[in-house]
């Protein structure tokens, strides 16, 4: 899946403030200040809100404008990739502790032959009897041991190491089929992530064009300023919603990251130092 980060157009240009009109002799009014309304906390709410979330969108592409996927994002990969995984590992080593020990059980079934022997010198009196022939002896004898009386408790020993191996073996076999549905979830998840960011790119371009159009219309004076303003917000509404897809599709490329045990596959090579 090829990584086609877009590039959505800037931004269109700032919302004109609403034009005041002139103003009109009027009588003087007595106390004009205390009669003014105040703005109340709730008008002033709606206000403070949208610039809130005006300031959010932009520190967030502030932040994704630094981050960057990897060139090319894989549709499929070879499942010898999830060998690299930790736990996958584990499983693999866990089996093999357990295949040994069914060898090391059934060898104690079996008796066991030895073969001993000993050399040296012994003498009662002085040390100069040692150096000679008299004082030599040596041993030569085989031994031998069968288990008559723990013939079963090897056996039933033998029988617990083999269900200890199969497991361990259906423990390493969950393993990697867990692993491959993680890996498959993250790639079908980063394919819906695509069309989820191309259909924002294209939503956003369009609020633009459409606060764009309006714009000009309104410096024409053919288009009220509220709707200027109400398109104004749908743009910012469009590109809050582009950085989420952002974010989502960033998000579910590390699960992918996590679900192989890593993203070696997009290392460079060493290059040598000449």
């Amino acid at each position: 899946m090829k990584e086609a980060e877009p590039n959505p157009e800037a931004k269109p240009e700032a919302t004109p403030a609403a034009p005041k009109p002139e103003a009109t002799p009027a009588a003087p009014k007595p106390d004009a200040k205390a009669a003014e309304p105040k703005p109340s906390a709730k008008a002033a709410g709606p206000k403070h809100e949208v610039r809130n979330k005006i300031i959010f969108t932009l520190s967030i592409l502030g932040i994704l404008a630094g981050l960057s996927l990897p060139a090319d994002l894989p549709v499929s990969l070879p499942s010898d990739l999830v060998n690299q995984r930790p736990d996958i590992l584990s499983a693999e080593a866990q089996m093999h502790v357990a295949s040994a020990k069914i060898g090391v059980a059934t060898a104690n079934l079996f008796p066991t032959f030895s073969l001993n022997g000993t050399y040296g010198a012994a003498s009662a009196g002085s040390f100069s009897v040692l150096s000679a022939a008299s004082g030599k002896f040596w041993s030569l004898g085989p031994s031998a041991s069968i288990p008559v009386f723990q013939g079963t408790t090897f056996w039933y020993g033998r029988r617990a190491a083999i269900d200890a191996y199969q497991q361990s073996q259906a423990l390493y076999r969950q393993t990697v089929l867990g692993a491959f549905e993680q890996v498959a979830d993250s790639l079908k998840a980063l394919q819906h992530d695509a069309e989820a960011l191309e259909a924002q790119v294209q939503a956003r371009r369009a609020a633009g064009e459409a606060l764009g159009l309006l714009q000009a219309n309104y410096r024409a004076g053919l288009a009220a300023y509220l709707d200027v303003l109400t398109a104004d917000v749908q743009f910012h509404q469009a590109t809050i919603a582009y950085l989420q897809a952002v974010g989502q599709r960033h998000q579910d490329t590390v699960a992918l990251f996590v679900a192989l045990g890593g993203g070696w596959w997009n290392e460079q090579p060493p290059t040598g130092k000449g």
